[in-house]
């Protein structure tokens, strides 16, 4: 039933100096792996719910800058009296701080400026001469926008 074991080779083979685990052993083990997977996967998961929130409070700020500029268009179809520069700085505040660059709020502060552009260039005939500096300077600020 049990096999007879020279005591030589018992001896020899339990003093034999043991192997020193090498980098691919130490990557077959199954709890390396499974450590590695699980911080993959809970980071993945992390940066997915942080992008989920952040979609939806960037959702959440445009529809509401979409709402005042709905109503500030229904006012003006229905020629209500509205301060648009107001509401313009109330729509854009919302999304201000939900920007990740300078850069976005500076192209909202150029089209506000280019709105104002022509809706001056609608009240002033067409053969107007810049005549003061400031007008000169407006014109300049919408050739560079344009």
């Amino acid at each position: 039933m049990f096999r007879a074991v020279p005591l030589s080779i018992r001896r020899a083979y339990s003093i034999q100096p043991r192997k020193k685990p090498s980098y691919r052993d130490l990557l077959a083990t199954p709890v390396l792996k499974s450590i590695l997977l699980t911080l993959l996967f809970g980071s993945m998961v992390v940066e997915t719910t942080r992008n989920r929130k952040e979609t939806e409070a960037l959702r959440s700020a445009y529809e509401a800058k979409f709402r005042i500029l709905r109503e500030v268009t229904s006012k003006i179809r229905n020629k209500e009296p509205v301060d648009v520069a107001q509401e313009l700085r109330i729509a854009n505040a919302i999304t201000r701080n939900k920007y990740n660059s300078v850069t976005d709020v500076e192209l909202d502060q150029q089209f506000e400026e280019f709105l104002q552009m022509a809706e001056e260039v609608d009240e002033e005939p067409e053969t107007h001469v810049p005549e003061t500096v400031a007008d000169q300077e407006r014109l300049k600020r919408k050739a560079e926008f344009l």
